[in-house]
């Protein structure tokens, strides 16, 4: 029983890390996008970002089973690759990092908004490229 436990507990320590490198690069990128940028169609980003926050669990794991499911939009595709998601340690990641990501987005994107464009352009001056990559 205790090792059960031990395994399920290092199971879940294990995806949670995995899912927040999954979702680590495109949710920082999204929450520079909604901070930095006026474009047509932010609206609907921004909503499907926060959905996963606002619709309940089970709506969510059953979208997620529609979608890549054997005969779900993306599951169509993959499956003549040979690749299954579905009840796979894969979609337990996937289904951890967009129930978390509206929680990364939110708070990065007001950091990103606390930032002034003035403090960009000073570090431009210095030497950093735009988006916050130094020159070598």
């Amino acid at each position: 029983m205790e090792a059960e436990v031990l395994e399920i507990a290092l199971f879940t320590a294990v995806a949670a890390l995995a899912a927040t490198i999954v979702m680590l690069p495109p949710g920082i990128a999204l929450a520079w996008l909604l901070a930095r940028h006026r474009f047509r169609g932010k609206a609907i980003i921004e909503t499907l970002t926060s959905l996963p926050l606002v619709m309940p669990p089970v709506a969510t794991g059953l979208l997620l089973l529609w979608i890549l499911g054997r005969r779900g939009p993306l599951g169509r595709l993959l499956e003549p690759l040979g690749v299954e998601i579905v009840f796979t340690p894969a979609a337990v990641v996937m289904a951890m990092a967009i129930m978390g990501l509206p929680l990364l987005v939110r708070p990065a994107r007001a950091g990103f908004e606390q930032v002034t464009r003035r403090y960009e352009q000073m570090a431009e001056t210095l030497g950093a490229r735009p988006g916050g990559c130094s020159r070598r």
